[in-house]
């Protein structure tokens, strides 16, 4: 079924199965002009609610939002005016699959006779693929190449790129960056098309102050209606549950405090607290005689590519890079001689990211040295096990002198 979205041909899905109807909205929202005309079919929803729905599965990013969300077409005046005050260039990030966010830009833009280009790969083949589709429309001579655009005035251009979440390899960061043949400067002006994806605050901040560094003036959804959500607010999530008239309810696509919300406003709709289902990644949940409940979890997490590796790296990797990037890296080699039970070479210390000197080092050696000789006398002559002496004695040293936690590698040698 169709779905309102910020992405062309949004779908809703539902399965019909032995054991009930599941109904997943996907991603949407329910604007009621949008700019291609494909409204999210609210009848198919209703006679599915008549049919009856077993289990809803319905988007939360917006749940804790009160109301409607505002119609894509509201941005257009908001651009307009960024238009209007431009002396220069024009920069505007997005996402790359936010084809009616393009489209606008590009409509203002032939509006105020200016130029457009794409910046960035992706950028570049996924509006070359909505062209093709027929989903951008673009006016003959108002597409030009990056390599063109020195030859044009900048207060007749507009650059349509990717970075809005503050990416460090988007083209919007490079220029922030001054890591990209295009440069900003004090007439251009920056338009951030988007919201802030938690988590990435600090990214993007980063490139607000770069580009405000560089003396361009920056616009985003903080000072500027030049974004509206793709996801539902809690009204139009009321308006579907009460059209569905679901049996039980999942709350998907958010966090905890989105789910939350969504099946608060679930009850609020008279579905039983009992028949709604709170579940995290991996968890298992079935349907069975129209009620849907958790029985189970599998395994599941994050895979991580590394270069061109896909799914070789752990998060225990992962922890051990993070203390060698934020504490450092201490080795100490060391020889001993089981039999005599003394040490006969070192402690050597080296580190790295930890001191500049390593005589910092000198008031640990005596302390590693006398731990391992009275382990040696003691009967233990196993290296793995002196390797743990040492470890200990210099994770302890240094957490007390230094208030650090570094990596630390011994290495015991038997001569």
């Amino acid at each position: 079924m169709a779905v309102n979205h910020s992405i062309p041909d949004a779908l809703a899905v539902a399965i019909t199965t032995p054991a009930g109807r599941v109904l997943h909205t996907g991603d949407f929202k329910m604007d009621q002009v949008p700019l291609d005309g494909r409204i999210t079919d609210l009848n198919a929803f209703a006679r599915l609610g008549d049919e009856g729905v077993d289990l809803l599965l319905i988007d939360s990013t917006n749940a804790e939002v009160p109301g409607f969300v505002t119609s894509e077409r509201d941005i257009m005046p908001v651009l307009d005016s960024v238009f209007l005050r431009a002396e220069g260039r024009i920069i505007v990030a997005c996402f790359a699959s936010h084809i009616h966010r393009v489209q606008q830009v590009i409509d203002t833009a032939v509006l105020h006779e200016r130029k457009v280009t794409f910046v960035g790969r992706s950028m570049v083949r996924t509006m070359g693929v909505a062209r093709d589709l027929g989903y951008l429309t673009v006016p003959g001579d108002v597409l030009v190449s990056v390599d063109d655009l020195n030859s044009l005035p900048d207060d007749e251009t507009v650059l349509v790129c990717t970075g809005s979440q503050g990416e460090p390899m988007a083209a919007l960061a490079r220029i922030a960056n001054r890591d990209h043949p295009i440069e900003v400067g004090d007439s251009d002006t920056v338009v951030l098309a988007s919201s802030l994806i938690p988590g990435n605050e600090n990214s993007v901040n980063r490139v607000i102050n770069g580009l405000s560094k560089l003396g361009a003036t920056v616009i985003h959804h903080s000072n500027a209606l030049v974004h509206v959500s793709g996801h539902a607010a809690a009204g139009e999530l009321l308006y579907v549950y009460n059209v569905v008239k679901p049996r039980n309810v999942m709350p998907v696509h958010g966090e905890w405090r989105h789910l939350r919300a969504n099946a608060a406003l679930a009850e609020r709709t008279g579905v039983p607290s009992n028949r709604i289902v709170l579940a995290d990644d991996g968890v298992v949940v079935d349907l069975i005689d129209g009620v849907a409940r958790i029985v189970g979890a599998v395994p599941c997490g994050f895979v991580f590519v590394d270069g061109s590796s896909v799914g070789g790296v752990t998060e225990a990797s992962l922890k051990d890079r993070r203390v060698l990037g934020e504490e450092g890296f201490i080795s100490i080699v060391v020889a001993v001689d089981a039999v005599e039970g003394r040490v006969v070479s070192g402690p050597e210390i080296h580190a790295r990211g930890f001191a500049e000197d390593d005589r910092v080092f000198d008031p640990v050696i005596p302390l590693v040295r006398d731990a391992l000789e009275e382990s040696l006398r003691s009967g233990v002559t196993d290296t793995r096990q002196l390797t743990q002496v040492v470890r200990r004695v210099v994770g302890k040293w240094v957490s007390g002198a230094h208030r650090r936690k570094p990596m630390i590698v011994p290495v015991v040698i038997e001569a």
